[in-house]
């Protein structure tokens, strides 16, 4: 029994010894265990992050000519709302990501007072500020165009849908808990500002981004729908009113007039225009959701009775697998020297 114990007493001191001895070895070998193991997520995150650089929102087809190339993704489902560029070798890249709030239902805005977001491609029609508005909307709110046509096409209802600041930031920690609206930080609500132009920053609002690893459909979707602007420019400059009316929807209607009667109209301007006309348009920004395609660009209109300029909306939709015109939109612009070196054919339509 002694020697047992005597025997169990040298054991333990000489694996007291080795604890003493070998332990700076293990901490060491755990210490570079667990450095590799965050080496390894970091890689692994840079390359997600690289990964996400090199692909392309589904939705952008071209955000056009600077200075106005930002556009901004309300993703639901992740809760943010990102600020992205398109840069002059047609790459994208996201500027900003803000955490964001939207409607406390989930699913596509349907009707007036259902508290859900809508989902598609608006613009930033303006802002409000917060001394107009009541606590809850923190600075204040920028307002988007819901509904815009494809909605009423589709008879959606509803209004006041906005991006907007909260009346204390603890409320973005909730997912879903606006009536509709998308609701950022206070301090995020005022740095999105900068990135913001009126009727020409585009929102989407999607669940969840679709992201392609090439660009090969975007860049044919892209050359047939300039392809077609091109023609129908032509056709109105030429005033070949049959080939202009050819890329019209049946369905076209806008400013209360179906497409038999935006014929007349055309007629009627062409006939006392005697055919002088000449049209100048902008790199359009071109998007997509869905099927739906958006296009907007600045216009310079020029006649024997008239001069005009300003933005036009184009809303189309794909027919027996072309793409028809099935409402459009004009706004008067103010000829300021960025807006007007958008346009193409102006010695100065370089990249600012």
């Amino acid at each position: 029994m002694k020697l047992y114990y005597l025997y169990n007493k040298n054991t333990l001191k000489v694996l007291f010894l080795c604890l003493i001895l070998y332990s700076p070895i293990c901490l060491a070998n755990t210490d570079s265990t667990e450095s590799n193991q965050i080496i390894a997520e970091n890689s692994i995150s840079e390359k997600l992050n690289q990964k996400a650089a090199s692909q392309i929102p589904a939705s952008f087809i071209s955000l056009g000519r600077k200075p106005s190339a930002y556009a901004l993704v309300v993703e639901k489902l992740q809760h943010k709302l990102s600020v992205y560029k398109e840069n002059i070798t047609g790459t994208y890249e996201i500027i900003k990501t803000y955490q964001a709030v939207t409607g406390k239902k989930q699913g596509d805005k349907k009707s007036s007072g259902d508290k859900k977001t809508p989902e598609g491609i608006y613009f930033i029609t303006g802002k409000i500020t917060g001394g107009k508005l009541p606590p809850k909307y923190g600075p204040g709110a920028l307002t988007l165009d819901y509904p815009n046509i494809f909605d009423q096409r589709s008879s959606k209802t509803g209004y006041g849908i906005w991006i907007h600041g909260v009346e204390d930031d603890s409320r973005i920690s909730k997912a879903f808990d606006t009536d509709g609206c998308v609701a950022l930080r206070n301090d995020d609500w005022l740095d999105l500002e900068k990135y913001i132009t009126p009727l020409e920053t585009p929102v989407v609002i999607t669940k969840e981004m679709t992201l392609l690893d090439s660009s090969k459909k975007i860049e044919e979707t892209k050359v047939a729908i300039q392809s077609m602007l091109d023609s129908w420019k032509k056709s109105w400059e030429n005033s070949d009113l049959n080939e202009y009316l050819s890329f019209y929807s049946d369905s076209f209607n806008t400013l209360g007039k179906n497409k038999k009667q935006w014929l007349q109209l055309k007629t009627t301007l062409s006939n006392n225009r005697k055919g002088k006309i000449s049209i100048e348009i902008s790199d359009p920004k071109i998007l997509s959701f869905e099927d739906e395609i958006f296009v907007s660009f600045l216009q310079k209109y020029n006649s024997p009775e008239k001069e005009d300029f300003g933005r036009k909306f184009l809303y189309l939709k794909k027919e027996n697998d072309q793409y028809k015109i099935i409402s459009e939109k004009w706004y008067e612009e103010i000829q300021n020297s960025d807006l007007l070196s958008a346009l193409v054919r102006q010695p100065n339509n370089e990249y600012k």
